[in-house]
């Protein structure tokens, strides 16, 4: 495809005018990481502009020599590569993330990762025979119980505030954690309405790259949900 555009260059051009573009062309094609690339690669070449973008998406291989860029990928893409935020959350830590399309970096500054230093300490003293040591153990398991998810729910409700120096209003967030944890977290948070979507399951063992594969399907499909409300108000 490279060597299309040269010749459609110099059918067109003469090869003064064109040789920086050509030779911007290579340079950029030389950055290209075939080993690890995105689903689609654009290159865009002028006297003023020299742009090598990575797609989302697969695109279809196409050569434009006109007097302005044709853009129409530029634009579907700028739909969906907005910022957003992930929430990882733990009962022992909550870990938060930039993200734009299926790229995430964690943050790491004086309030993430949250470590949730509250331990549970509680102790009574009980006398009495074997059945009301029975009744006593039923009792405490259920006084721990509730101690435990008061502890979480103010963990929680520490991280919610933390967010107000990450979150606008007009910032996504995804939020992921085990069941329990995002019922405690959706029962204190003050962030519902910037809140994509969230996603059960324990990833706290994921990297970057796998956990941004999950996230991006989240934020991709919402966005495509957002679309298609677009489309029906325009409609009505």
């Amino acid at each position: 495809i490279m060597q299309e555009v040269r010749s459609g260059l110099l059918n067109k051009y003469d090869n003064a005018i064109i040789a920086p573009m050509i030779m911007a062309m290579d340079e950029l094609y030389e950055q290209i990481d075939f080993t690890h690339n995105a689903e689609g690669i654009g290159i865009f070449v002028s006297a003023h502009v020299k742009k090598l973008i990575p797609f989302f998406f697969p695109v279809k291989e196409r050569v434009t020599i006109a007097q302005s860029f044709d853009i129409r990928d530029l634009l579907y893409e700028s739909y969906y590569n907005i910022p957003y935020v992930v929430l990882l959350l733990s009962q022992k830590e909550t870990r938060l993330f930039n993200g734009r399309l299926n790229a995430l970096t964690e943050i790491t500054d004086m309030h993430f990762p949250q470590k949730n230093e509250a331990e549970y300490e509680y102790s009574r003293h009980t006398r009495g025979n074997s059945n009301v040591g029975h009744s006593f153990m039923k009792e405490f398991d259920k006084d721990k119980s509730t101690m435990e998810e008061i502890r979480l729910k103010n963990f929680f409700r520490e991280t919610d505030k933390l967010l107000n120096s990450y979150v606008n209003n007009g910032t996504y967030l995804i939020i992921t954690g085990e069941n329990k944890d995002l019922s405690c977290f959706r029962q204190v948070t003050s962030h519902e309405h910037n809140i994509a979507c969230y996603i059960p399951g324990n990833y706290t063992t994921y990297n970057e790259h796998e956990l941004g594969a999950l996230t991006w399907k989240a934020m991709n499909l919402f966005q495509d949900n957002n679309k298609e409300r677009l489309v029906s108000d325009f409609k009505e």
